[in-house]
């Protein structure tokens, strides 16, 4: 009998931070395009998946953050 091992935990911090870190690092502007905050996850984190990306931008803007 095998024992399942739980779920691993990812090598960057989840979505909603990550864009937060985005937006305060480029703080110089005062609206960021999605392609700009995508960009800034691939360059500092290496992680690029647009659904993740879109999901925790509507999230946030729904949670008025």
């Amino acid at each position: 009998m095998t024992v399942k091992s739980g779920k691993k935990s990812a090598a960057h911090p989840n979505y909603s931070v990550m864009i937060k870190q985005a937006l305060t690092t480029c703080k110089g502007f005062q609206k960021m395009s999605r392609q700009a905050v995508l960009s800034f996850i691939k360059q500092n984190f290496g992680v690029e998946n647009k659904a993740a990306l879109n999901k925790a931008l509507k999230a946030l803007v729904d949670a008025g953050t």
